[in-house]
């Protein structure tokens, strides 16, 4: 059992919740697992697998990118967005992963320290790997915005999880 501690995977795993871990792990790990890294001298860490070995992770339009096409990642909340201030892409060697927390904008994560060697993941959560899936081309959600004036104008909000035009 492991205690969750800080917010970076709300709203899917909270503060104070107590999650089982499997330490047998895989010899591959699934895109969408939750999992248990080491991070010593700081105390372990909760993410999400969300690049695999081989492949580039961008960050476009606060939505991510694997190779070129865009992860819909259907557990995280309809507005969340994924932005990185210190990085565009992150490419994986052969035997590591990038790592993201749920609550994308209060997370530390591969955006901020980098591709995760397996050998540093020590524990996989006792919760099904969440379902992710590819988008053949990105979608924008258009939103009408008032502006002064009174008049409406539509407005390219980010890419969209699932809506169409």
């Amino acid at each position: 059992m492991a205690l969750i501690c800080g917010d970076s995977m709300e709203p899917n795993l909270h503060s104070g919740q107590l999650v089982g871990l499997t330490h047998a792990m895989p010899p591959r790990i699934a895109r969408g697992s939750i999992v248990l890294i080491d991070r010593f001298p700081l105390p372990p860490c909760v993410k999400r697998i969300v690049g695999l070995p081989g492949e580039t992770v961008g960050f476009q339009l606060g939505e991510v990118f694997i190779d070129g096409k865009m992860l819909q990642e259907d557990y995280l909340p309809d507005f969340q967005t994924t932005f990185s201030w210190d990085c565009n892409q992150l490419t994986t060697t052969a035997w590591a992963y990038v790592v993201l927390g749920d609550n994308r904008l209060t997370s530390e994560d591969s955006r901020h320290y980098g591709i995760i060697a397996r050998d540093k993941i020590i524990a996989l959560v006792d919760a099904p790997a969440s379902r992710t899936r590819f988008l053949d081309q990105p979608r924008y959600r258009i939103r009408k915005a008032s502006f002064a004036g009174g008049s409406a104008r539509s407005a390219i909000s980010g890419v969209v999880r699932g809506d169409r035009f």
